[in-house]
């Protein structure tokens, strides 16, 4: 958080305690870019694709964003059923793209 030309990063007392800081003391921090067009498939999703290979094709036309946002409908389900409902969900969009 920028103040004054001087930027500050807020931390939970945890992550404080765990590192060895507290409030006030100065920290050199490094980021790292992530690879924009990564993509986590899920297990189900990624045999799935292998499976249909013409709906790869389209999946892969994709942007990663809009990649991304199927593969995290299939990987915040919960159970099997959803999963692989999720699953036919894409594979539908897919075949109508």
């Amino acid at each position: 958080m920028p103040v004054r030309g001087r930027w500050y990063l807020m931390t939970p007392r945890r992550v404080m305690k765990t590192l060895g800081v507290a409030l006030g003391d100065e920290v050199e921090v490094r980021f790292a870019v992530a690879d924009q067009d990564a993509v986590n498939v899920p297990n189900a999703l990624a045999e799935a694709l292998e499976t249909h290979g013409d709906l790869a094709e389209v999946w892969d036309s994709w942007t990663p964003g809009k990649r991304r946002g199927w593969a995290h409908r299939v990987a915040s389900a919960k159970t099997a059923p959803t999963i692989a409902k999720r699953v036919d969900e894409v594979l539908t969009v897919l075949a109508e793209s």
